[in-house]
């Protein structure tokens, strides 16, 4: 693997680190909101 390859794919795994948190809180507030819609959910 070369260097920037490496650098890279650093880069992609601190993205993936940062946005995990976020689409976890996303898919919570999704569910809350469909049972806030539809309470037989």
């Amino acid at each position: 693997m070369k260097a920037n390859q490496a650098m890279r794919m650093k880069e992609l795994e601190r993205e993936k680190a940062r946005l995990k948190p976020l689409q976890a809180e996303a898919m919570l507030d999704r569910a809350t909101l469909r049972k806030v819609v539809n309470p037989k959910f």
